[in-house]
């Protein structure tokens, strides 16, 4: 049966994170830290089921508008649309339906979900509604986050984006690790993104192991927000160290190269 679409309301240490980091894109670093969109893929629901994703959004969403693009439903309609709502502020979710046909061929889903998304973050391409020309503006040069690789291959270096994170912590968790495909697409991924999170295990069970009750409940609530925000400081902090523009060295003057030369003893070019 199709799912209907209910729309939602709103560690004890900083992330330990590797990083590999590719050619840089042409951003500046002010952008990246104060105002560069992020276009999340991620197959969890902005909901209680996904609490990592929201405690890590919604905090990047007070310096980065945040597109959070769920995986697709599915119904008997004709042709797929994309529901929008603003679960917390600066959170556009986005939640692609699809016909009912589509629901059993993964890929194809996605190409058609990413051809939704072309025609509202890309709006010249096509006529449409007036929402697609804001997003478009609100969410051009977005860096991608992928919160399973098993989408990359439809979406990345699409729609005006300026690069990719892939956050493989949350991959790993998710049931598409399964996927027969997974590995081959998790090292694709992991080479062609940018910037590349892991090793942030004791990020993900923190509503697990935070159980109290009565008086307690309001001190272990502030440590958990502090745990959050120390860990999405520090999201940010890489995210523009792997964004930040490729630093543009003045050349050595020929004065300066041809004194080191002669101070290595190399100014003589030897005969044949």
């Amino acid at each position: 049966m199709p799912q209907s679409i209910h729309p939602v309301s709103d560690r004890a240490s900083p992330i330990d994170m590797a990083l590999l980091c590719r050619t840089r894109p042409a951003v500046t670093t002010h952008r990246v830290a104060h105002a560069c969109p992020i276009l999340a893929h991620s197959p969890m629901r902005w909901g209680p089921g996904s609490d990592r994703a929201r405690q890590i959004f919604s905090r990047l969403a007070s310096h980065h508008p945040v597109l959070y693009l769920e995986a697709p439903m599915f119904a008997a309609i004709d042709a797929p649309t994309l529901q929008l709502s603003e679960p917390h502020r600066n959170v556009v979710r986005a939640v692609p339906l699809l016909p009912v046909e589509l629901a059993r061929k993964d890929d194809v889903a996605r190409a058609s979900v990413a051809a939704l998304l072309d025609s509202t973050l890309m709006p010249a391409r096509s006529n449409s509604p007036d929402h697609s020309l804001r997003l478009a503006e609100r969410f051009s040069g977005a860096i991608q986050w992928f919160c399973s690789p098993m989408d990359a291959p439809a979406f990345i270096g699409r729609f005006n984006t300026v690069g990719a994170v892939y956050d493989r912590t949350a991959a790993l968790a998710t049931p598409q690790r399964l996927a027969p495909d997974f590995q081959e697409r998790d090292r694709s991924l992991a080479q062609q993104a940018r910037l590349v999170l892991l090793g942030d295990e004791a990020a993900a069970p923190v509503s697990r192991r935070i159980k109290c009750t009565g008086a307690l409940d309001t001190q272990h609530m502030l440590a958990r927000r502090a745990a959050w925000d120390a860990i999405v400081a520090s999201i940010r902090a890489r995210l523009s160290e792997a964004f930040a523009p490729t630093v543009h060295r003045q050349p050595l003057s020929p004065g300066f190269i041809a004194a080191s030369l002669v101070a290595l003893g190399l100014d003589q070019v030897p005969a044949a």
